[in-house]
């Protein structure tokens, strides 16, 4: 059996914090991108249908969106503190890209909203 043919083949979904119609040619270039490394490495990748922005950005309606979707895993575009803890709470990994990351236990990379929080240069807050 080869290393690949071992490996299970996650279904990859991608929560977008705006419909897609309405992303800039530069973040389309990242989730085309994100798509091909992700399908590189044998698993498969699709958008939800429904953005957090067609959601209203409404945990409750998140969780009821999210139990329709057939999902090994999940990234999740910009979204809030209360649905990031959510995602982190759940069995299927999630990932996020931006959002409200800080003292949220989930993986993710973005950018930091909070800059006064975290050290300076130094060791010293706000010097």
């Amino acid at each position: 059996m080869t290393p690949r043919a071992s490996r299970r083949t996650l279904r990859v979904v991608i929560l977008l914090a705006l419909p897609m119609k309405d992303e800039d040619s530069q973040m389309r270039d990242v989730f085309q991108t994100m798509q091909a490394l992700i399908e590189s490495g044998g698993h498969s990748f699709r958008f939800a249908p429904k953005s957090l922005r067609d959601l209203k950005h409404d945990l409750n309606k998140v969780k009821r969106y999210v139990a329709t979707q057939a999902a090994d895993a999940w990234v999740v575009l910009g979204a809030g503190m209360d649905i990031l803890q959510w995602f982190a709470d759940q069995a299927t990994p999630a990932f996020s890209f931006g959002g409200h990351l800080l003292k949220i236990g989930i993986a993710g990379t973005g950018f930091m909203n909070h800059h006064s929080r975290l050290p300076r240069k130094g060791g010293q807050d706000g010097e």
